[in-house]
């Protein structure tokens, strides 16, 4: 399918140092910073949050630029972001970046100065604040925007997880758990891609936890966990921070294999209607107001009911659109009210453009529409 040059596309990027970046932005390459400029690719960041001397965040929606993320202590850097985008743009021409990092931080282990739990643990702050972030973004792009996948790059301060200790498979079980918080709050099976964590130029330092991601991702569908680029190096004297070059690189690796998840995600199948009890009580929605009840029959008996739906998904079925989309939208000829359905509006606004589209383009509704082909 060609790339819908209308809708805009969320792409997550979260973990920490290695997706903060310490990218120097001299070294970006010159065609690819016009091009992001000609066309128009925003960011959206929330960096280091946990840190007060190096926090540093965008109150909303900016141009990337190479001097648009700046540090407080070794200000202008960039991340996997740049590479990602080189795969990316031609895809989702309107692509949105949406960056929550915070370097050193843990999933598991908790270190003896801590006062908090570990950053990304389900007990953080920091952790309910991201996924809150994310919600706020999407509202904030617009009532069609959705997002299409999580890069995600975390485990160097977890690396002491053991296998023998019981240590290993609880990482595995937190990452899995966060994984389905993140879809739960953004996407329904939100492909998820991780790269694999080092500790300096030994493998072994950091093998057990890279282990323990890959079983996660193994574990939650639609997730991989991609090793290092082969030619990958890490800046001077430093044990952990990939230097600019590799990050590029990462990012773009993971781009590619994105893009494989969502190709060969499978198309949603409609459940069947569910016939009602014969002593069933009448639908609520017959004694609706109009404006908030569909004109013919649908999933759904209220405006409140899809709206509660689409609060943690973007379509009726699935992760793309499909036939039960479209029998829905036949059910709303009006669109919901925005300000207290904003959820409904958002879904009803986007599959109205896609069955316009798809009309004038002429194409059977037999075949599921799938916007990340």
């Amino acid at each position: 399918m060609p790339p819908d040059s209308e809708v805009p596309h969320i792409l997550i990027l979260a973990g920490q140092s290695n997706t903060v970046g310490r990218g120097d932005p001299e070294f970006l390459d010159s065609d690819l910073v016009a091009q992001a400029q000609k066309d128009e690719i925003k960011i959206a960041f929330d960096l280091e949050r946990h840190r007060p001397d190096e926090a540093h965040a965008s109150d909303a929606w900016i141009a990337l630029t190479p001097e648009c993320q700046r540090n407080p202590t070794f200000g202008c850097h960039y991340g996997p972001e740049w590479g990602v985008l080189a795969v990316l743009r031609k895809r989702f021409p309107r692509l949105l970046i949406a960056k929550f990092a915070m370097g050193s931080s843990s999933l598991l282990m908790q270190r003896p100065d801590a006062t908090e739990p570990p950053e990304w643990s389900a007990e953080s702050r920091h952790r309910e604040r991201f996924l809150a972030w994310l919600a706020e973004l999407r509202a904030s792009a617009g009532l069609d925007a959705h997002f299409i996948g999580c890069l995600w790059n975390q485990g160097n301060s977890d690396l002491k997880v053991k296998a023998s200790d019981g240590s290993a498979a609880e990482y595995t079980a937190r990452l899995k758990q966060f994984i389905a918080d993140l879809r739960g709050a953004s996407h329904a099976e939100l492909p998820f891609v991780a790269t694999e964590v080092r500790k300096g130029s030994k493998p072994k330092n950091t093998r057990e936890v890279n282990a323990a991601i890959r079983e996660a991702c193994a574990a939650a569908g639609s997730a991989t966990c991609l090793p290092l680029p082969a030619d990958a190096a890490l800046l001077p004297q430093d044990d952990f921070h990939l230097d600019g070059l590799s990050l590029l690189t990462a990012g773009a690796e993971a781009a590619e294999e994105l893009l494989r998840l969502l190709e060969s995600a499978p198309p949603p199948t409609a459940a069947p209607p569910t016939e009602p009890a014969a002593t069933a009580t009448p639908p609520a929605a017959a004694a609706l107001p109009d404006s908030l009840a569909p004109m013919s029959p649908g999933r759904f008996e209220s405006a409140a009911a899809l709206n509660a739906h689409m609060l943690t998904q973007s379509y009726v079925v699935g992760y793309t659109l499909s036939d039960a989309d479209v029998l829905e939208l036949a059910a709303w000829p009006s669109a919901p009210d925005a300000n207290e359905y904003p959820h409904a509006a958002r879904w009803h606004a986007h599959v109205k453009h896609l069955v316009a589209r798809a009309s004038k383009m002429k194409r059977a509704w037999r075949e599921p529409l799938s916007l990340c082909r």
